[in-house]
């Protein structure tokens, strides 16, 4: 790769604060644009550095905000495009924006417009093609999926008590049924769980908080022909925000999905939280979905979407929706978003029509047989038995009072009984014996 920030002497300047860079220094490389940057500009550590210059695929986040746009593409008072094209985009730079223009709408192909050039690697054209196929569809227009692929809905429901029952009867008008379906503010309590089943799903919940009406609540819905794992370090509720997350196995692989809910802060500090949860499993095949309660629409003018974008671009998640999801009033916003780090052809994302909250729906189209799953595609093959005998239950009785005692859990202060289940199932079936 030719870096390309170098001085007449030859010296290379770090990318963002122009300082030379010397051997001695952490640096990364921008795959793209072949820019060179000082890790502690970036504030990445010796081995987050190691780390990346081994990947083939980093970029820099001035790539990724120009190849992934959000928002206003051309913001400099010198036009960059052609004066006659008229493409969306172009329209934005002269000013000239139709009354339905949507800002977050994604570079539209035009001749007169050629934003990636031949050194665009595969990976950002995919990312970029997958986040422009996003659009508004009528239920109607769900047809069968490939049986390669699974569909996830994801929804805020705004209160299980007024609207589960039309979601419920939307979902089953749909002409394929979802392998996942997650809701978040279902504002209910655990009183009332026997009222939420959906037929041939099994679920998990995190109730709404005792002292809350609305703002709380996930539950989340899978097919009983597969099994979900939830995991301790996954499901998380603090003071900036509430998630489920846990193991998704299907009969072709498994992979892991996290759902989020944040609640309406106006501080920066989800950012940091919710890396802590992402950083164990980013280098894993994921889903990230929620209401982030953060406008993307707001991208270039608002630090927090900004500096939450750029999180997410720097552990290389790509995302899936760039159109309005939440009116209220005469206002759109972008807060319900859904990423992932899978990427292929067969992946998508529809904004459903329906107005059964302020939020519509999004439907989420996934591969089920990627490549770089494929090595869980045929461990999926064996079937795991227990070998219950009197040797292997003293076994399991000793690791589990060894577990236990180890355990980072206080289980003094465990009041979720679906939080303790998980913790035992979770050793249980890493169970080595049985």
């Amino acid at each position: 790769m030719n870096v390309i920030n170098a001085d007449a002497r030859g010296m290379e300047r770090c990318g963002i604060c122009t300082k030379f860079i010397y051997i001695h220094q952490p640096t990364v490389v921008c795959c793209l644009d072949g820019y060179i940057y000082h890790g502690a500009c970036l504030e990445y550590d010796i081995d987050t550095c190691s780390h990346i210059r081994n990947t083939p695929d980093w970029f820099c986040n001035s790539c990724l905000s120009r190849c992934l746009p959000f928002y206003k593409h051309f913001l400099d008072d010198e036009p960059k495009v052609n004066p006659v094209c008229v493409c969306k985009f172009c329209k934005l730079s002269r000013g000239d924006i139709a009354e339905n223009f949507e800002p977050f709408d994604v570079f539209n192909n035009n001749e007169n417009c050629n934003e990636f050039d031949d050194s665009m690697c595969n990976t950002l054209q995919l990312a970029s093609s997958i986040l422009s196929s996003c659009s508004y569809k009528d239920i109607s227009d769900i047809k069968n999926t490939e049986d390669s692929c699974a569909l996830f809905y994801f929804h805020n429901i705004d209160g299980f008590k007024s609207n589960f029952d039309e979601c419920i009867y939307n979902i089953n008008s749909l002409g394929t049924s979802p392998l996942f379906i997650a809701f978040c503010e279902t504002n209910f309590k655990e009183n009332d769980i026997n009222c939420y089943d959906i037929s041939g799903y099994s679920s998990e919940h995190l109730f709404g908080i005792s002292n809350k009406s609305k703002g709380s609540g996930i539950s989340i819905y899978f097919k009983k022909s597969c099994l979900f794992y939830r995991l301790t370090g996954l499901s998380v509720r603090n003071e900036h925000f509430e998630c489920i997350g846990g193991k998704l196995n299907t009969q072709y692989n498994q992979f892991y999905v996290i759902v989020v809910y944040r609640f309406h802060y106006k501080d920066n500090e989800f950012i940091s939280e919710f890396d802590k949860i992402l950083k164990d499993y980013k280098d894993k095949p994921i889903i990230v979905m929620g209401d982030f309660n953060i406008n993307l629409l707001n991208y270039e003018s608002n630090k927090v979407a900004n500096d939450y974008v750029n999180e997410m671009f720097s552990n290389s998640f790509y995302p899936l929706v760039n159109k309005p999801t939440n009116f209220f009033q005469s206002n759109s916003t972008l807060i319900d978003h859904v990423w992932t780090n899978m990427l292929d052809t067969k992946t998508k994302c529809s904004i459903l029509n329906v107005s059964v909250s302020t939020h519509k729906p999004l439907l989420i189209t996934m591969p089920v047989s990627l490549k770089h799953l494929s090595e869980d595609v045929h461990q999926t093959k064996n079937v795991r038995t227990h070998n219950i005998t009197e040797n292997t239950i003293k076994a399991f009785s000793t690791d589990l009072n060894e577990f236990l005692s180890n355990s980072k859990v206080d289980l003094n202060r465990i009041n979720d009984k679906d939080c303790l289940r998980n913790v035992f199932s979770e050793f249980y079936m890493n169970f080595s014996d049985i």
